[in-house]
């Protein structure tokens, strides 16, 4: 029978460089930053409020699912999405995201565009939103 606390295992192996790289996983960076916002928007795109929520702080969900209701009962589409500018804080854990959404509401039939900043912080190994869906309702 083979040893097991042999370091050359590849259990053994395979643990420590999964220990190596878990811190970092859970560190802030841009490029998830990048993504997150990416999937929100992609997620209100199809109307996925739902899936949009898992986005937002804790602290705004409850605005978030009030105001999901009336894009909803608005019946609000977005055709479409560009994410303009992404920056973060030296700290790495705050960021803005500057977003240009094209959409229309059905009763109207006439496309509208916006452009808006949002607010990102880093929580719980994930990046949450400040939702800025105020936009679509000027």
């Amino acid at each position: 029978m083979k040893s097991v606390s042999n370091i050359t295992h590849p259990l053994f192996r395979t643990a420590i460089v999964l220990l190596l790289i878990a811190p970092g996983c859970a560190s802030p960076r841009p490029d998830r930053l990048q993504s997150s916002a990416a999937a929100y928007h992609d997620a209100l795109k199809w109307g996925e409020y739902h899936r949009a929520e898992h986005f937002v702080g804790e602290t705004s969900r409850d605005a978030f699912q009030r105001r999901s209701k009336e894009l909803e009962a608005m019946r609000l589409r977005i055709v479409d999405y560009e994410i303009l500018n992404l920056e973060t804080d030296p700290s790495g854990r705050r960021g803005t995201v500057r977003v240009r959404t094209q959409f229309y509401r059905e009763r109207e039939g006439k496309l509208h565009e916006v452009s808006h900043t949002e607010q990102w912080t880093w929580e719980k190994k994930t990046w949450r939103l400040a939702p800025v869906l105020d936009p679509f309702f000027r």
